[in-house]
């Protein structure tokens, strides 16, 4: 198994998106939630040399959670595009084609809920369905987007890549296989089929 650890490095890679018509860039916090509005965070990371194709053991999101109001309702969805390119005015998460794959990401869901921490989510199934694309290739970019839900004022502002030192933005943790696993079969043995689980760990803002 080989494991991979990207962040946010660019300011343009993390974005809030405000009833899927205007964009916010190169901000100190991004929405995600509902007030008056639907508020959508993209996050983008660059150069994942994971091949096509690959076992996806296991990713996981992290985002540090700066504040709360109210219950926080979201899903989280992929790019579903071989190379995605950064957020931009033009291109903005609402008019991205998204994967079928969907982690549902309420405030329930989440551990360690709370302001001022790391919240972790387990995203594998929506990175599993990028990395199977036939024109994904290694060091390709990727990224995902928490689309805000609800109604009232219900909402989580994260901290961004703009954040004081470049320290808080979006993190994403991979941890993946390549090759088949062959095993020899005999008359006598018996195949138990496997469950698989997924679980959401835990963590819009002007």
């Amino acid at each position: 198994m080989t494991t991979i650890n990207k962040q946010i490095s660019l300011g343009t890679d993390d974005c809030t998106e405000s009833d899927d018509t205007t964009l916010y860039l190169d901000v100190s916090l991004v929405y995600c939630g509902w007030s008056s509005t639907a508020y959508d965070v993209g996050l983008r990371w660059q150069s994942i040399n994971i091949p096509q194709g690959a076992t996806i053991t296991s990713a996981k999101l992290s985002v540090f959670l700066d504040s709360i109001t109210g219950t926080f309702s979201s899903s989280i969805r992929g790019i579903d595009e071989d190379n995605t390119a950064t957020w931009a005015a033009a291109s903005r998460p609402s008019q991205r084609t998204k994967t079928s794959a969907t982690i549902t990401a309420n405030s329930a869901n989440w551990n360690n809920w709370g302001a001022g921490n790391w919240i972790d989510i387990s995203i594998t199934s929506v990175i599993q369905e990028i990395i199977d694309r036939g024109g994904w290739s290694a060091n390709n970019a990727l990224a995902v987007v928490i689309e805000g839900a609800g109604s009232g004022s219900n909402y989580v502002a994260m901290r961004a890549y703009e954040y004081t030192d470049t320290t808080y933005g979006a993190k994403l943790e991979i941890v993946y296989t390549t090759g088949r696993t062959t095993k020899n079969s005999r008359a006598t043995m018996s195949v138990h089929p496997g469950v698989m689980f997924q679980t959401i760990t835990g963590g819009h803002g002007y």
